[in-house]
């Protein structure tokens, strides 16, 4: 009972179909089975369709500001199950209570209001309980129908694109930098630690990246500006036009008369120029 409650109980859309499911239900019950002395209401049937109808709306009105609260009170609190049980408790006590008023006022009859009240209640309970376990139902099938469709889409995303582990050392675990082509379908995961560098070729990239003791590079049809644009703030740096480098992989920076040189530490890598143009950018990385 200190469980949260599902959110999707309480998310806006389900919580305005409750409430709209729950008032044409109680409109039918009324009107079909005739509760709580409503049957001595009036013998105009046209009357005793309008007089349900205001006492059903009534009702259901104080449940939409039941749910209106509910809704914001989870803003700011978490609402656990035994809340969340109360809290339909105290909507079937308000309901029960205009029910019973509504037959005491309608029929003019106070001295029996104790009466309407215990058959209101069970009344109430009925009508409460069907349209509300529906709900539920539907909307644990409706939640997961979505999280399926979202893994199906992830799956989807994940056909095709090579998957690199994280470095020995790691424990298995990094963070990962997910490579996408243009056309948004993801290529290429590789994790942080693994990743030395991403050169510009015409309208593709190369990648290149540790794999085990191997050295292999990734073609993928991007450009290296919105690769930038993606993970800039994220640890590659631009060095110069044609190269993102990963800050982290860097061994060594030095001057030489060329210029700032970047070195992986790796014979099998090349080292890689800082132009003029990116050595201010470059170069706040260190500060």
């Amino acid at each position: 009972m200190k469980n949260a409650i599902p959110t999707y109980l309480n998310e806006k859309h389900n919580v305005i179909w409750t409430v709209c499911g729950t008032a044409f239900f109680a409109e039918l019950f009324i009107l079909i089975y005739q509760p709580f002395g409503s049957n001595n209401w009036t013998d105009n049937s046209f009357v005793y369709i309008g007089l349900a109808t205001a006492v059903v709306l009534t009702a259901m009105g104080i449940i939409a500001v039941s749910r209106r609260l509910m809704y914001s009170y989870a803003k700011t609190h978490e609402i656990v199950n035994w809340i969340y049980v109360l809290w339909l408790f105290g909507e079937l006590l308000a309901m029960t209570i205009v029910y019973s008023l509504a037959a005491s006022v309608i029929t003019a009859d106070y001295t029996h209001y104790s009466e309407f009240f215990k058959e209101a209640l069970l009344d109430t309970l009925f009508i409460l309980f069907i349209p509300y376990s529906v709900s539920m139902m539907l909307c644990a099938l409706a939640d997961k129908s979505k999280q399926i469709a979202r893994l199906e889409e992830e799956l989807k995303a994940l056909k095709g694109a090579t998957i690199v582990p994280a470095p020995a050392g790691t424990g298995g675990v990094a963070e990962t930098y997910n490579f996408r082509d243009e056309r948004g379908e993801l290529k290429l995961s590789i994790p942080v630690s693994a990743l030395y560098y991403i050169e510009s070729s015409d309208n593709y990239v190369i990648i290149y990246y540790q794999n085990g003791n191997k050295m292999p590079h990734y073609v993928l049809r991007n450009t290296l500006k919105r690769i930038d644009e993606e993970f800039g703030h994220h640890g590659l740096v631009r060095c110069n036009r044609s190269y993102l480098v990963n800050f982290s992989a860097i061994k060594v920076l030095s001057k030489t008369d060329e210029g700032l040189m970047i070195d992986f530490g790796n014979d099998k890598l090349p080292k890689i120029p800082v132009s003029k143009t990116y050595s201010a950018r470059f170069l706040e990385k260190f500060v």
